[in-house]
């Protein structure tokens, strides 16, 4: 059958419609859609391609615009009522929705944020708020909250009437960096704008007159394409952009992952469910306001190859598989999904592995790939996100400038994942406690026969009794290892705290090696079965994070060099060794050729290296001196694809953390390493290494320690500072286990 042309005006659909398992050619335009096009098994075949600058679009064009000035450098124009859009695009840029604080580019998080306190005196002035939005992040930094505004309210710390959009799966407590949008009092800064439904005006402020004689575009479909049921669909050469968020659209509603911290919008410019063999070819996806590509629920063989996302309100691709595939899930308590389990103690069945159902995807390929800027407005967002999938080949892929992670996966819900020969970096850039791979492994075993989040119990979880039988639960969720080699990390020295390669609370069945490591480490929380061997670490440590007993993890043959090269928080020596874990053959390059813990396994050597040098110039010694063949600059990334900066290692005195010893009590400042340790949300506390005496006060090995009285305990040495007796007699606040709980209380 001869190829389907389409004019820039004309329907795509009808074109579809025509041309059966054939080819539909769009020219040269702005393609406008009223509504997304839906794919189906009648479409089954079909290819759409684009002629060079041809787009498809989520907005509509304001047509020959009548600006009028009103006051204070504002314009406004006529426009068509009730399309409740929430983007705004001049000549193809974004511009910005009114809001306060002004945004500013170099500003994070959020473009720059205002108190609730400064939120609420603002408020005062708002003649009528409600349709607003409240962006902030979440109170421990991991990831964003957002909010509608439905009024006033004088008693709430904002000053306004807040109903959360459920964009966290941590619950909705939001810090103290907030930011109030889509409020027409707020439209006072170059580039913003505002819209009124009511009436159809659309409200700018140029930087220029010459502004107001340029392309107005306004963002009103979340939505381009929805697949279902369909397979053998090829997309090529398509530029689609201008979508609007979906985050604010009243009629869609957040889905909570597995016991990660994300929740996420199960849709996407391109959403692809229940469907086979849907490829991707040499396709841009620009300006999107959330997720670039959603597959969902069943999936297999579908392919994303040499395309580009730029500009990604939330993720660029979610990978997500439905949690009626996982046998006996467990999520997060959440006021916004009352029904759903929290925390299982019990694995029921144990001999019930693998998948419950065929609702997963499954055998997807993502290489050479560019994405760049993701996150722009959710938080819990990365470049790529798994969850409940299986065998995803993540290749050849270069991702950089991410608001979270750049590669995250949810759960261990199937594993059998290949992340390898990517160029990462540039990642957490508004967000804390994280990395530019970040993993969390809260799987079945995870709160069997407790949740504590601390590591333990890691015999009973090896060893489980159920109906006379003793099962291993580390692998009864998983098809197969995730082998994460031969990819570039990257990480400044002057970005916020970064594990770099994070395998988080229980992650399990990792094979992670030949990766090179800029500026950042290895992190191993609570998990088992994992391998780490062959790596270069240039500035960053393998972290050693409350371990099982019985982890069973192997470290080998790994060059790392950093000040401090391992680094262990909540294991000690006795810890370490009940995990039956191997540190070893490793060669370690220390500023004074110190050597590390003694209880590591055998045959780590230790080198002195002192020198201030680039990675680049560190990596080239290294290749040299010991033959390595796997770290060459044409590895990593795509063809032709962006660069992370160069790092520069600047050698320092081995660390020395502050301590005070009070009544025999080991008392220390909170670390990073604490911080993640004990699933604390601040670095602000006093850490209790040993308790001494301070036992007989009830306080415990691995508390912290946060008030005395009416004191505030921000360091050790604040401690200090406290009389004995008040440690005695009056109340004490301590995080313990993942609670604060106050001893003595009054």
């Amino acid at each position: 059958m001869a190829d389907i042309y389409v004019l820039p005006g004309e329907c795509i659909k009808s074109a579809i419609e025509k041309a059966e398992n054939g080819k539909v050619v769009l020219k040269k335009g702005f393609h406008f859609l009223n509504k997304p096009i839906e794919l189906g098994p009648e479409n089954n075949g079909i290819t759409i391609c684009c002629e060079e600058g041809a787009k498809i679009c989520g907005s509509v064009k304001i047509e020959n615009p009548v600006w009028e000035q009103t006051k204070n450098g504002i314009y406004r124009t006529k426009t068509l009522k009730g399309l409740n859009p929430d983007m705004l695009f001049l000549n193809g840029e974004a511009m910005i929705l009114a809001r306060y604080p002004n945004y500013r580019e170099d500003v994070l998080p959020l473009g720059g944020t205002a108190t609730a306190k400064e939120i609420k005196e603002r408020a005062k002035n708002y003649k009528n708020p409600v349709g607003g939005f409240i962006r902030a992040m979440h109170e421990a930094g991991w990831g964003g909250n957002s909010y509608f505004i439905e009024g006033k309210d004088q008693s709430s710390p904002t000053g306004l009437k807040l109903r959360w959009i459920g964009d966290n799966n941590r619950g909705s407590g939001f810090g103290n960096e907030l930011v109030a949008e889509n409020v027409f009092e707020e439209l006072d800064d170059e580039k913003e704008w505002y819209y009124s439904p009511q009436d159809g005006y659309l409200y700018f402020k140029p930087v220029s007159e010459d502004d107001l004689r340029g392309v107005f575009h306004l963002g009103v479909l979340s939505e381009l394409f929805k697949i279902k049921g369909a397979s053998d669909i090829k997309f090529q050469n398509i530029t689609f952009c201008e979508t609007k968020r979906s985050m604010f659209e009243k009629d869609k509603q957040y889905r909570p992952l597995l016991r990660g911290d994300w929740c996420i919008m199960p849709t996407g410019a391109v959403s692809i469910v229940d469907s086979e063999n849907i490829s991707f070819e040499n396709c841009v996806f620009e300006n999107i306001g959330s997720n670039g590509i959603y597959i969902g629920d069943y999936g297999k063989g579908h392919k994303i190859t040499g395309c580009r996302f730029l500009n990604i309100g939330s993720t660029a691709v979610q990978v997500v598989g439905s949690a009626s595939a996982v046998y006996e899930p467990s999520f997060w308590k959440n006021d916004m999904y009352m029904d759903l389990p929290v925390h299982r103690t019990k694995v029921e069945h144990p001999e019930k592995t693998g998948p419950a159902s065929e609702e997963y995807p499954r055998d997807i390929l993502m290489e050479n790939n560019f994405i760049e800027n993701v996150g722009i407005y959710e938080k819990q967002s990365s470049g790529v996100n798994l969850s409940v999938c299986y065998n995803v080949k993540i290749l050849h892929n270069t991702i950089c400038k991410s608001a979270r992670s750049n590669i995250n996966v949810n759960d261990g819900t199937f594993g059998g994942h290949e992340i390898a020969y990517n160029d990462i970096f540039d990642s957490q850039r508004e967000t804390q406690d994280h990395g530019p791979f970040n993993s969390w492994g809260r799987d079945r075993f995870w709160s069997v026969p407790k949740y504590n989040a601390g590591g333990k119990y890691g015999d009973k979880i090896r060893r489980y009794k159920k109906g006379g039988k003793v099962y291993d639960l580390t692998k009864i969720d998983s098809l197969g290892e995730t082998a994460i080699h031969h990819n570039r990390f990257s990480h400044s020295a002057d970005a916020p705290h970064s594990w770099g390669i994070d395998l988080d609370d229980g992650s399990s069945n990792y094979d992670i090696y030949n990766n090179l490591c800029v500026g950042i480490g290895i992190k191993l929380r609570e998990g088992f079965n994992r391998r780490v061997w062959g790596n270069v670490l240039i500035g960053g440590p393998l972290n050693i994070h409350v371990p099982y007993k019985m982890s069973r993890d192997e470290i080998h043959d790994n060059f790392v060099v950093c000040q401090n090269p391992v680094m262990f928080a909540g294991a000690d020596r006795k810890r370490f060794l009940k995990s039956e874990s191997k540190i070893c053959d490793n060669i370690f390059f220390t500023p004074d050729g110190a050597g590390v813990q003694s209880f590591l396994s055998a045959n780590n050597k230790t080198e002195k290296f002192s020198d201030k040098k680039t990675a680049s110039e560190i990596l080239s010694i290294i290749k040299n001196k010991y033959n390595l063949k796997d770290f060459d600059e044409s590895l990593y990334g795509t063809e032709n694809g962006k660069k992370p900066e160069e790092f520069v290692y600047v050698p320092g005195k081995t660390k020395d953390e502050n301590k005070s010893v009070i009544l025999g009590a080991q008392i220390s400042d909170i670390t990073q390493e604490i911080k993640s340790s004990t699933a604390f949300s601040s670095l602000s506390g006093a850490y209790v290494e040993n308790p001494g005496l301070l036992s007989l006060a009830g306080i415990q090995k691995r508390d912290i320690i946060l008030r005395v009285g009416d004191r505030k305990i921000n360091f050790a040495v604040d401690l200090k500072k406290v009389p004995t007796v008040d440690l005695f007699l009056k109340p004490v606040a301590v995080y313990r286990a993942n609670s604060k709980i106050v001893l003595r209380k009054k």
